[in-house]
């Protein structure tokens, strides 16, 4: 639950309160560990105002409003179309049994894992990407960014493909009603692509594995180049602008 109120402060959606919200919860600009009373302390001087107007007046229209975004998070949780494996520990190796339906189902699993890999790791890559361009790094660290987060989004996209092949709609398969489209929306946002961008994204993940192989291949070509990259130069530029 820590984990999730961090997360919803962090992208606290009133620009005008964000850092007092933050503090009220001992994030910076507050201070962990800290009493309730100095906490507000900081937050009021966060918001630019007195301690006794901000508990009054702004404290609860924070408190409700953070209210309202776990919710929001804890209903988009459970409207997910789909689950990661459940991991539990495994301390000693149990072999596996030379039975056709245990190979099935490993398997089956295997495929299934590097799925969420791919999520997880594209989720990594475009979280980096949206702090740098927050952050207004160089342009060029940011473009090498955006051919990493391209990368891992055709190496996802290859891997659904092999998880479709060998589990399409009907057959036996834990994705077997979830597009792919919502499988890549779960890892975070990305441009949106043309069919034929997205089988072009498909066809280098599947071919090129390497990062260099791929970001080669991809940026021969020039539409899709556009069509990927130039929606993150936009945002590069609405940050700087509101600087």
């Amino acid at each position: 639950m820590n984990t999730v109120l961090r997360t919803v402060l962090a992208r606290f959606d009133d620009a005008r309160y964000a850092d007092a919200a933050r503090a009220l919860f001992g994030l910076p600009p507050g201070e962990p560990g800290t009493t309730l009373t100095r906490r507000r302390e900081a937050a009021a001087k966060a918001a630019g105002q007195d301690v006794d107007h901000f508990r009054k007046r702004v404290e609860p229209k924070l408190v409700d409003r953070l209210t309202w975004m776990l919710w929001q998070d804890s209903e988009q949780f459970r409207a997910l179309p789909a689950a990661a494996p459940r991991l539990i520990p495994v301390r000693e190796r149990t072999p596996l049994p030379a039975d056709v339906f245990a190979w099935e189902l490993t398997e089956h699993e295997d495929q299934l894992s590097r799925v969420w890999a791919g999520i997880y790791a594209l989720r990594a890559d475009l979280l980096t990407l949206d702090r740098m361009i927050a952050m207004g790094q160089e342009r060029a660290q940011m473009r090498c960014q955006a051919d990493t987060a391209a990368w891992r989004y055709g190496l996802l996209l290859a891997a659904i493909a092999r998880y479709r092949d060998a589990y399409p709609p009907g057959a036996f398969g834990a994705l077997a009603d979830t597009s792919s489209e919502d499988l890549v929306a779960m890892a975070g946002w990305v441009p949106s692509l043309t069919s034929a961008a997205v089988d072009a994204l498909t066809i280098a993940g599947e071919q090129h594995p390497e990062r260099d192989d791929f970001v080669s291949a991809v940026s021969a070509a020039t539409d899709l180049d556009s069509a990927w990259f130039r929606p993150w130069l936009d945002q590069t530029t609405t940050h700087e602008e509101s600087r």
